[in-house]
């Protein structure tokens, strides 16, 4: 059954609609109503239906919704998908040659970006650079950033001084002569033909009438400007999406786009504000979370309300303040236990699970017996720079595994991919006349790092500085931009504090890595009865029964590294939201720092303030607070900020 937003929704007439969906508001049964209406009553064949979704898992959740409404035949007489299937079958395949390449026949597709490609083109080059090069073509790119922005130029192979553009032009000739893709190139190759060949871009979009765009606040620029282009013929499309949860903006993703869609492209505004999973309690610390993003005019004022109406929806969620991390995870702890075995109704949601407290819960999950799964947590870890740390640690402690040396050993001048793994087949004996003269000396420096931190092994933290240094001089020598150097700095230094409490090297590698069998599978959406400990970014769009948000501190929500960019600090707090309307039937906040320093986020009103802390503790903050102690904090960027 529609309730009324819903059907006002469903039963609009053509043209351009905007529909803001909040948390929990039934946004794909919408979706799908929308399209049996569309159907039935618009007079919309299925195969003159695109509908574009943020995730392959998403498509295939809408197909099995619509398939059940239309039947199964008509069903797959629709287009729904990504939108980077949708240019790549609808508008690559078709005609490779238009961009270059050299036959029709289907592309490699390299689900890894630029990098492996590069890698193809300069085997030799250190893949240091490679992987800098690499990132910064994806970000450009995907972007739709002018190339001629990024002023470095780089010494690569047998080229000198090449632009990102130059570069850019060397790898197209590489990837049309051999048949390479990329998924990004999905994206750019669709977004340049729409735009630059204008019979092309009328013919594809007189074949769609109705254009359902979904999780449209998480689209870049080329992706918006590929599904506006689509719609200019028949002008039916309906974007549907949240202001509130667009927590994207590192992968591209403009909440201002998404809005100017009302304002600047005219779209008739819809909004689904009654939300069927969470009861109001949390529902009014979700909506007071954005409070100051509403003051600031930046999304579009809304409330959600709970649909459920059950006793305990008049019961305040939880905020338990400690004093210090392990605390909070004791805490945390006694109430999952307390909540009983059904382990799969409970997700801990962190800002990074990366942190100290994200690191600490896991071992004491494990102490407890609680069977659990960390997700987002892969990023770093699989970092190459992090990698490449593992592997001298690996080998420090013994270990004589082939492919940390090949690992190693491609960092070194002269020593490609085949070289390296030749070069680890003589392993631990080496074979001097298969290393490249400029290598020697490199190679014989990594043998005396790896021996010496051999010899530190009880101290994981003055085995990290020695790697530290060492990767340091590593990434100056091949000229690292100074910007990227900040980049590997940061990434280095978050696994640095995490080694803080640990002292055995062997142990520390051990806990850093996680469990290998709990990683293989990095989803939240799993039927195992375990805890999921996940970011809140990996959470989104998902629910369970009973979420637990720790690290609600000031500094945590917001992050400090969003200091004082207004856009970053405003995507804070969509986050905290986000995190928040994950939670149908309890919800528990946890910090460790004063009531004055707790998340800027949370109104104290709406909750039921545990704090654990004793009076004269109380009074010994006080004191200090007095004094008014300033420490610095340096962010990702360098800068320095002071806080209380």
């Amino acid at each position: 059954m529609l309730n009324e937003q819903q059907l006002a929704l469903v039963q609009a007439p053509k043209g351009k609609i905007l529909c803001i969906a909040g948390a929990g508001s039934g946004k794909t049964f919408s979706i799908v109503k929308k399209i049996e209406y569309a159907i039935q009553h618009q007079k919309i064949k299925p195969s003159e239906i695109l509908a574009v979704t943020f995730t392959k898992k998403a498509a295939n959740e809408m197909k099995e919704r619509i398939a059940k409404l239309i039947g199964k035949h008509k069903a797959q007489e629709m287009f729904i998908g990504t939108l980077n299937s949708f240019c790549y079958q609808q508008i690559l395949i078709p005609d490779l040659k238009y961009f270059g390449f050299l036959t029709n026949r289907r592309p490699q597709i390299f689900t890894k970006g630029y990098k492996p490609i590069l890698r193809g083109m300069f085997p030799k080059a250190p893949i240091i650079q490679i992987e800098i090069i690499a990132s910064k073509l994806e970000y450009y790119l995907s972007r739709n950033i002018p190339l001629s922005d990024h002023e470095d130029t780089y010494d690569i192979g047998s080229f000198k001084k090449m632009t990102l553009a130059m570069l850019l032009e060397e790898l197209r000739k590489y990837q049309f002569d051999n048949q390479f893709l990329t998924f990004t190139d999905q994206i750019v190759f669709g977004y340049q033909r729409l735009d630059r060949d204008l019979k092309f871009r009328k013919h594809l979009g007189s074949k769609y009438k109705l254009i359902i765009v979904d999780e449209a606040q998480d689209n870049n620029y080329m992706q918006n400007k590929i599904v506006l282009m689509l719609s200019e013929v028949h002008k039916n499309i309906i974007a549907v999406g949240d202001d509130a949860q667009s927590i994207y903006r590192f992968r591209g993703a403009d909440p201002n786009f998404f809005l100017g869609l009302h304002k600047k492209h005219k779209f008739k505004l819809f909004e689904l504000t009654t939300n069927y999973r969470s009861y109001q309690s949390i529902l009014d610390i979700g909506n007071a979370s954005l409070a100051s993003n509403f003051e600031a005019g930046v999304q579009i004022k809304k409330k959600l309300i709970a649909a459920r109406t059950e006793e305990k929806e008049n019961e305040k969620p939880n905020l338990v303040v400690f004093d210090d991390q392990y605390e909070e995870i004791d805490h945390i702890i006694s109430e999952i236990k307390k909540y009983g075995s059904n382990y799969s109704d409970i997700a801990i949601l962190c800002r990074s699970v990366l942190g100290n407290l994200g690191r600490l819960l896991q071992p004491a999950l494990r102490n407890n017996k609680i069977p659990y799964r960390v997700v987002g947590g892969r990023d770093i870890l699989e970092s190459p720079h992090v990698r490449r740390m593992f592997s001298v640690f690996a080998l420090a402690c013994g270990h004589t595994y082939k492919e940390d040396w090949i690992e190693l050993l491609q960092l070194l001048p002269g020593i490609g991919e085949v070289k390296s793994r030749s070069i680890a087949e003589d392993i631990p004996n080496w074979n001097e006349k298969k290393i490249p003269t400029k290598a020697l000396n490199d190679i014989k420096i990594l043998k005396q790092l790896i021996q010496d931190i051999s010899k530190h092994t009880k101290d994981a933290k003055h085995c990290y500085e020695m790697f530290y240094d060492w990767y340091m001089d590593l990434c100056e020598k091949n000229d690292v931009a100074f910007d990227d150097m900040k980049g590997i700095r940061f990434i280095l230094q978050v696994i640095g504090e995490a080694l803080e409490n640990i002292q055995d090297l062997e142990i520390a590698v051990e806990n850093l890595k996680m469990d290998e069998t709990k990683l293989e599978d990095d989803d939240t959406d799993t039927d195992e009865n375990v805890v999921i400990i996940s970011t809140i970014h990996r959470a989104k769009g998902l629910e369970w029964p009973f979420v637990i948000i720790p690290d609600c501190n000031d500094s945590i929500f917001p992050h400090i590294r969003s200091h004082p960019n207004e856009e970053d600090l405003q995507e804070e707090c969509r986050i905290f939201h986000v995190g928040v309307t994950r939670a149908k039937d309890k919800l528990m906040l946890t910090a460790t720092c004063a009531l004055e320093d707790i998340s800027p986020y949370i109104d104290l009103n709406l909750v039921e303030l545990k704090n654990t802390k004793t009076q004269d503790e109380e009074d010994e903050d006080e004191d200090e607070d007095e004094v008014k102690v300033i420490r610095k904090v340096y962010s990702e960027n360098g800068a320095i900020y002071s806080i209380r």
